[in-house]
């Protein structure tokens, strides 16, 4: 139990009365009732008695919320609960009632004779002097157990779901009733029986709404005499059921009752009356007010000012704590069986007056009827007496049934006190044999704003909301169950790791709805949380109390969920429950930012507490009109309550007595392709061994390497501190069938495989490729994702709104000198420099092809081929598609950069679904430069040099690397740079441009040198000089067909020097098919660029006069790739029927554990904080005056730490042997537990093997402050 603040306050007006001796023969001489059991499972830690009364332990209160830990200070919201029941028998009064046990008890354990005696004996009472305790969970684990091998926990095994219906005691006929306890009765005998499988429940064989945890007593009026009210006994059997459940919002902050009362007399009871009798001490139990809201039948409790002072307070801004009569008593008149309802609502104060506490019989009936103790009416306004206008609610604020004027203790100007309050429903003719039930429910809420009554509203909604629990039979719709969130603590850092996932991401669950059918949830994500304390709140929106840090969900296009909630005051609203970032699920994040801090530096700090809160939740499928779309899981995977997470960062060298972390999150291994094709939407980047040796003959790298964290599948470090030393290997594997040819693989059907070849050991992916999921290996330490992507050209593909793009790139060896800006595309029709026709101009019908953007033929109708515009913004727009580069031609020029055929419009040669990512690098380096065509891209013949028309070859001739002429024909040259296929690891060939009919714009020299000059004005109008059209085009390598099932009609090559481009040229020169080599050309012409420097740039000849690369550019440009199967070459070995393969080591990555001078670093790092002391520390409980603590911090795993005052003399030793933690808390006290005094203090810590250190440490005691007790 939590540490009470305070002490136990004084309970006046009530003084010990000798027991009258006529009563003493009316009882079965029963004792009393002695147990008590903590209900304890959300954030509410409460004490449930079984005599009739609760929430407190016969001293304090122990109503606790929030619930704190062990030893840190609680604060309370309700002092002490009981039913009270009173009616009149032939004119007797008849009264049964609990407060405080000060003159003696009313109600006593033990089930009742049926035979219409209402009696009991001592024994039998004694036997069930229990409370019965058992949660969801344990049902679950027992239920989960194999049927005939039942081995039940005591708390199933003693459940009391049978009664001793014919069995004698002492020689007493015990007659109870057949069924108490509910229970699920597994084979139907009637009896109860955990051995045969049966188990408690809520309602008898109901399996669908057991709360989290129950507890249940069974008591009685007939036991012993009254001697708390000193009234004669009904003949009552009681049945209390205190039970909660654990959840992410409001419902964690309540606790619920139903007792179930049985009339075992022969007696009808006349004129009776139930009442919820209700101590609410709200913190300080001096300073309370309550009032109560009739339409809701909820009494509240709030505080008297803003500040609930003291140790018992909670502060500023102090909660409402409110208490909720849902069911109660039933007419039956005739066939008339409606439920009563709220029929009163009285308080009285803690003090000797008739407003007071009661002290005999007629003072609890006259309460019950709504009457002071004097049996006066209570009157409508000010303190409830002397007004004509009688009242039934006293302090109902603007909820007065008859529509009075609002009536509430401030305004009546009341002094806030101890206060006491009875909800009560009545009058009712209690039968023999009959059964009522009483349901409540305790709500509470606190808000950051608002004072005294600020949390109102919340509080209100939180009565709203378990109204409809309870008008739902307590059935709630559970969601996903949470899994585990595993935190890696580093140096200002966290990694949170959801584990333990699989059951969560399996969900599927129906409930009843709206619609015909019932609503079918299914898991859809995860939400983290930071929150602000160590405890869950009750309302996870609330951005003072919880802030979201991550999300992720299931890659379906439903991102944005919307629910239907109740407004205290403006009934139904939408409300955003997420907002989904619909990429996929991940189970890795890294933090290193406070959301709550004010700082501008919101870096986390080393050794402070985070708290943090996973929620997993569904979505529903199938019914949008279910007020519920959202639905969030309220249990961890193992059944218990949903838990708090915390993360303390600090720097890890002290771990393992000194370790180096080699790797960081998110790092990943080099990865090796052996076969296939695909990268998973991962950016590719080549090893520079890979490039080196691509740029070999035969200019290809049949096992391509890529650089760390960069492969076509996502390795992905998540705990540096488990990344083992092996080796592993990674195969898909395509259950739909042998594939042996280019086939992209099938989405549902494929796995992955991990192999661990240090171990041996294999272990598959979480679910097939088709779902974007991030899998966890907690013991290595590692991520995998594989994932199968839609590539481009599927733009209407409701996983991908990019069409297939991922990223581009463009870096300068020199950052200072980017000298090829490039010409960006614009937007604008009709414009020259709208070059890439990406985009909707020309909806629908796209008919203009020198105006519209590019589209193609679906049926009828037409659709853009890059609508959403993902093409035109490659590096910075000055790179694109082949196939969307305009193409128009005179008389008509757009002076675009591709062939125009005889359409002008988008080639289906080059679909975008023949994209690849690219490499491509400008260098100085002519060791790499390539041999090349060049194209003429004049506009018109008759200016050009050989009047060659645009995109044919030059007809000047070839030049070498040094730009002279070189003797071997017309129309080659170099491109002083080189191109790579990231996803093959073939080099590809280029080709580039200029202009002929431009001499100033170095169009004539067959070299590639863009000048700066974009347009000229002449007499004839705006000449378009465009840098001399230097257009660069990167070459594919792919078979070219004219129709998709058609035969092969040309095989781009990879990079051969563009001699298979020379011999179409040649023909084409030699008007053989002219048309048709042009298309084999411009078929393998994948990416195109318009090019332009700066106008400092000169470029020259690239060799002479000051010319040449002024820094080397590298160009990335990254596309989706599916995952497919491809031919193996001749010269391959096929190890896995060419489906991709891939291996990988983490040897570089695995940690250096006990690494000695890490571990004398480490020791000099220790240290004491705060240093100096002074009074108080930020690590302290503010609400626990008696909280001292410090914290010795960056120790080694395995140490001694001595405390000694600055004489010498032993203070304190601590042994630390932990791996987990690197520090540990001091409370300031001695050995003894005695407080140290003011002083300086040496810290000394020895670690066997490594070392020694001491620290001088001075500290300032501050006194203790009793006055707030």
């Amino acid at each position: 139990m939590a540490a009470q603040g305070g002490f136990a306050k004084e309970i006046l007006g009530l003084q010990k009365k000798a027991s009258k001796p006529s009563l003493l023969k009316m009882g079965a001489g029963c004792a009393a009732a002695t147990q008590q059991k903590d209900l304890d499972l959300n954030n509410v830690r409460t004490v449930i008695l079984n005599g009739g009364d609760m929430w407190w332990n016969l001293q304090n209160a122990k109503y606790e919320i929030p619930k704190v830990e062990p030893g840190q200070t609680s604060k309370n919201s309700l002092f002490s609960g009981a039913l009270w029941i009173g009616g009149v028998t032939n004119g007797n009064l008849r009264i049964a009632a609990q407060t405080y046990r000060q003159s003696g008890n009313d109600y006593y354990p033990g089930a009742l004779q049926t035979d219409g005696s209402a009696s009991i004996t001592a024994s039998r009472c004694k036997f069930y002097d229990k409370i019965w305790k058992v949660t969801l969970a344990e049902i679950e684990e027992f239920q989960a157990q194999p049927d005939g091998n039942k081995t039940p926990i005591e708390a199933i095994s003693s459940w009391p779901g049978t009664g001793n219906v014919a069995g004698t005691d002492g020689g007493a006929v015990t007659g109870e009733a057949k069924y108490l306890a509910p229970y699920y009765d597994y084979n139907g005998d009637g009896n109860y029986d955990p051995l045969d499988g049966d188990f408690p429940t809520f309602e008898q064989n109901n399996l669908k709404n057991i709360p989290d945890m129950m507890l249940y007593t069974i008591y009685n009026d007939k036991g012993n005499i009254h001697s708390e009210t000193e009234g004669l006994p009904i003949g009552l059997e009681l049945h209390t059921q205190s039970f909660a459940y654990s959840t992410n919002d409001e419902i964690n902050n309540m606790t619920f009752y139903r007792t179930t009362i049985y009339n075992r007399s022969t007696e009808t009871i006349d004129s009776c009356i139930f009442g919820q009798w209700v101590d609410a001490d709200l913190g300080n139990y001096s300073d309370d007010y309550v009032e109560c809201d009739v339409k809701r039948n909820l009494g509240i409790c709030y505080n008297g000012d803003d500040n609930d002072e003291g140790i018992l307070g909670y502060g500023l801004n102090p909660p409402s704590v409110g208490v909720n009569f849902f069911e109660g008593p039933r007419k039956i008149v005739g066939g008339d069986t409606t439920e009563i309802g709220l029929t009163k609502f009285v308080y009285y104060n803690n003090d000797f007056s008739i407003t007071g506490n009661p002290s005999r019989p007629e003072h609890y009936w006259n309460y019950l009827n709504g009457r002071w103790k004097d049996g006066l009416q209570i009157t409508y306004g000010g303190n409830g007496r002397g007004g004509t206008d009688t009242a039934s609610f006293m302090f109902p604020g603007k909820t007065d049934p008859a529509g009075r004027a609002d009536w509430t203790e401030r305004i009546a100007g009341n002094n806030p006190g101890d206060r006491r309050f009875l909800q009560t429903a009545g009058t009712f003719s209690l039968l023999p044999g009959s059964k009522n039930q009483v349901t409540v429910a305790v709500v509470w809420a606190r808000a950051t704003t608002g004072g005294a009554t600020g949390s109102f509203n919340l509080l209100k909604e939180a009565s709203d909301k378990a109204y409809v629990l309870y008008k739902n039979n307590f059935n709630i719709v559970d969601g996903p169950r949470v899994p585990t969130l595993d935190v890696v603590e580093l140096d200002k850092e966290l990694i949170l790791n959801i584990t333990n996932y699989q059951t969560t991401e399996a969900y599927v669950d129906s409930s009843a709805g709206l619609c015909s059918n019932k609503t079918t949830y299914k898991f859809q994500g995860y939400q983290i949380f930071q929150l602000k304390k160590n405890s869950i709140p009750s309302n996870l929106y609330n951005l003072d109390e919880a802030i979201p840090v991550a999300q992720c969900d299931v890659l379906d296009g439903n991102g944005i969920i919307v629910n239907i909630v109740n407004d205290a005051d403006l009934g139904s609203v939408k409300k955003i429950m997420v907002v989904g970032e619909d990429k996929g699920i991940r189970h890795s994040f890294k933090l290193s930012k406070d959301a709550f801090t004010k700082l501008s530096d919101q870096s986390l700090v080393n050794f402070q507490d985070y708290y943090f809160l996973l929620v997993a939740y569904a979505a529903a499928t199938n019914c949008s009109s279910d007020a519920t779309q959202y639905l969030a899981g309220r249990k961890m995977i193992d059944g218990s309550g949903i838990k708090v997470w915390t993360g303390t960062p600090h720097k890890p060298t002290p771990h393992e007595q000194g370790i180096v972390l080699n790797t960081a999150w998110g790092d990943g291994p080099e990865i090796t392709r052996l076969e296939g094709i695909g990268n998973g939407a991962n950016a590719l980047s080549l090893t520079k061994e890979s490039i080196e040796k691509a740029m070999l003959a035969p200019y290809y790298i049949p096992n391509p390497t890529y650089t760390r964290g960069n492969g076509p599948v996502m390795v992905k470090v998540v705990d540096p501190f488990k990344v083992p030393s092996a080796d592993f290997e990674l195969r898909l594997l395509d259950k739909s069938g042998s594939k042996v040819k280019s086939d992209t693989l099938t989405s549902d059907s494929t796995i992955w495989i991990l192999t661990n070849m240090s171990t041996g050991k294999s272990d598959t992916g979480s679910t097939t490729i088709g779902n974007k999921d991030e899998k966890i290996f907690s013991n290595l330490g590692l991520s995998v994702t594989v994932f199968q992507v839609v590539g481009p050209g599927h733009p209407d593909d409701p996983t991908d709104d990019n069409n297939g793009f991922l990223s581009s790139s463009i870096e300068y060896s020199n950052p200072t000198n980017r000298w090829l800006p490039g010409i960006p595309d614009e937007l604008a029709p009709l414009v020259a420099f709208n070059w890439i026709r990406a985009g909707n101009t020309g909806t629908p019908g796209f008919d203009k092809p020198y105006e519209h953007d590019f589209a193609v033929a679906e049926g009828s109708a037409k659709r853009a081929v890059d609508p959403r515009r993902q093409y035109n913004k490659i590096v910075d727009g000055t790179w694109a598609p082949y196939s969307l580069a305009a193409r128009a031609v005179t008389p008509q020029p757009t002076y675009g950069p591709a062939w125009a055929a005889s359409s002008g419009g988008y080639s289906t040669d080059n679909p975008l679904s023949d994209l690849k990512s690219i490499y491509f690098v400008i260098t100085d380096d002519k060791t790499k430069w390539s041999r090349c065509v060049v194209i003429e891209s004049g506009e018109n013949p008759a200016l050009t040099i050989g009047g060659a028309a645009k995109m044919t070859r030059r007809k000047s001739p070839s030049v070498g690397k040094d730009g002279k002429p070189d003797g071997t024909g017309n129309g080659m040259s170099w491109f002083p740079g080189y191109c790579i296929n990231k996803e093959t690891g073939e080099r590809l060939n280029i080709m580039f441009a200029e202009d002929s009919s431009l001499p100033l714009e170095n169009g004539t020299d067959m070299i590639w040198n863009p000048t700066s000059n974009l347009v000229s004005n002449s007499a004839g109008g705006m000449d378009y000089l465009m840098g001399g059209k230097h257009h660069i085009y990167v070459m594919g390598s792919k078979a070219f067909r004219a129709s998709p099932t058609g035969p092969v009609l040309f095989n781009g090559p990879r990079y051969d020097e563009c001699a298979a481009y020379t011999d179409l040229f040649d023909k084409i020169e030699a008007n053989q098919s002219t048309t048709l080599n042009l298309r084999y050309v411009y078929s393998q012409a994948m990416w195109v660029s318009m090019t332009l420097t700066t106008p400092k740039t000169y470029l020259g000849d690239l060799n002479t006069n000051g010319g040449g690369i002024p820094c080397e550019v590298k160009i990335n440009i990254n596309v989706k790739i599916p995952y497919a199967s491809i031919n193996q070459t001749a010269v391959d070995t096929v190890l896995n029927k060419g489906v991709p393969l891939y291996t990988f080591s983490t040897a570089g990555l695995a940690p250096t554990k006990g690494e000695k001078q890490a571990g004398k670093t480490a020791l000099d790092m220790v240290s004491i904080t705060p240093n100096p002391y002074y009074a108080y520390a930020g690590y302290e409980d503010p609400g626990n005056q008696l909280d001292s603590k410090v914290k010795i911090i960056n120790l080694p795993t395995r140490c001694v730490v001595s405390i000694y005052s600055q004489s010498g003399f032993l203070i304190r030793r601590i042994r630390k042997d932990d791996n987990v933690k690197t520090y540990i808390d001091w409370n300031l006290k001695n050995d003894a537990g005695v407080p140290i005094s003011s002083g300086v203090y040496l810290i000394h810590v020895y670690a066997d093997g490594i070392g020694e250190r001491v620290i001088k440490w001075f500290g300032i005691m501050r006194p203790a402050d009793f006055d707030t007790f």
